[in-house]
């Protein structure tokens, strides 16, 4: 049978998700509007289920954020995690083996997990201060992904914005139990100073970690990369640059291409080996994107 790539993007203006095909790049909304303000995306074209998280309302001060999901074409939306559980869903990752998300929640400090069912929801990391309703912008989780060779567990702390505070963490989730939340013991910072690191991806057979940055240039706006290994983080360097408010990030490591969305409405193709971008699609901003084989 033929497969072609295929893009799932979500589009803050009109809140929809939309299905881009790489070949011809015809558009198709398959959800929206949404309500809350939709942030991350994954797609299981094995499962045939789209999953996304979704901000709730801004200012972001209440837990109204939720996960969601539907069929590849729109069908059968459903709440997984309806909202009053979590404050705001940002960047999502699925666990295909195991069948979990795994993804972070920005204004509660957190990182959480759950079954692809909904079920046995998790709190794997609380950055939130005992007592505050919303954690501290240094301590606010937004990217994240899951070594699945190694068990290990990245995300970021982006930190104010433009502020050259952003982090990268990595913890092992050998060491996680439920009702045991991570101390700051089990954590590794593995890259501080940076301008505002958003999502992750993880290249696995490569050892290399991707993310991008919507903080200030010149080294924000950007698309990253630095190599992984169990001592951490090493030669890190910036791909490309001129992005406006990087977020989405899709790898496609086979054919040395990476997808890049913005603020500004603009997905980008960008060649891996020398950081050339080409805009290949621009309407309304844009936040999660996720490559996928149909």
């Amino acid at each position: 049978m033929m497969t072609q790539s295929v893009l799932y993007f979500l589009q803050t203006e009109g809140n929809k998700i939309i299905r881009l095909d790489l070949q011809d790049f015809s558009q198709t909304v398959i959800m929206g509007p949404v309500p809350g303000m939709l942030d991350g995306i994954v797609a299981d074209t094995g499962n045939r289920v789209i999953y996304w998280t979704n901000m709730g309302d801004a200012p972001f001060t209440k837990k109204d954020g939720a996960v969601g999901c539907c069929g590849l074409r729109g069908e059968n939306p459903q709440l997984l995690i309806p909202p009053g559980v979590f404050m705001t869903g940002k960047q999502l990752f699925l666990h295909h083996s195991r069948q979990e998300l795994y993804w972070c929640d920005r204004e509660g400090g957190a990182v959480m997990r759950c079954t692809t069912k909904g079920e046995n929801i998790q709190t794997i990391v609380s950055r939130r201060s005992a007592g505050s309703t919303v954690a501290d912008i240094a301590d606010q989780c937004v990217g994240i992904a899951v070594d699945t060779f190694n068990n290990d567990l990245y995300w970021t702390q982006k930190g104010a914005s433009k502020g050259g505070q952003g982090r990268i963490f990595r913890l092992s989730l050998d060491k996680f139990s439920d009702g045991n939340e991570m101390n700051e013991a089990d954590m590794s910072v593995l890259l501080s100073g940076l301008p505002e690191p958003i999502d992750l991806s993880l290249d696995l057979q490569n050892g290399r970690l991707y993310w991008t940055d919507r903080g200030a240039p010149p080294d924000g706006n950007s698309l990253n990369v630095a190599d992984f290994n169990e001592s951490g983080l090493h030669n890190h360097r910036v791909i490309a640059r001129g992005f406006r408010e990087a977020i989405g990030l899709a790898m496609n490591t086979d054919d040395d291409l990476a997808y890049v969305a913005d603020l500004s409405g603009c997905i980008y193709k960008v060649n891996l080996s020398d950081g050339r971008k080409k805009v290949i699609y621009q309407q309304g901003a844009i936040t999660g994107i996720a490559l996928a084989r149909e």
